[in-house]
C-alpha cells in the first residue's frame, strides 16, 4: 500500500507536465517543484524497498 502513492503522484504529475509542454519544465510553473520532489520520493522509496525484506 505505501508504494501505491509515489506511483499515483508520478503519474499525475508526469500527465500534468505533458500537459503543459515545455512550460512545466520551467521554474515558472510549480510542477517543476512538484515533478523533482516525486521523483526524490520515489527513489528513496525504491531504495527503503529492499531493506524491509
Amino acid at each position: 500500500m505505501p508504494r501505491l502513492l509515489p506511483d499515483a503522484a508520478m503519474e499525475i504529475t508526469v500527465d500534468v507536465v505533458s500537459l503543459l509542454g515545455g512550460y512545466g519544465y520551467t521554474k515558472d510553473f510549480p510542477v517543476e517543484r512538484m515533478m523533482r520532489d516525486v521523483e526524490i520520493t520515489q527513489i528513496s522509496e525504491c531504495t527503503y524497498e529492499p531493506q524491509r525484506t
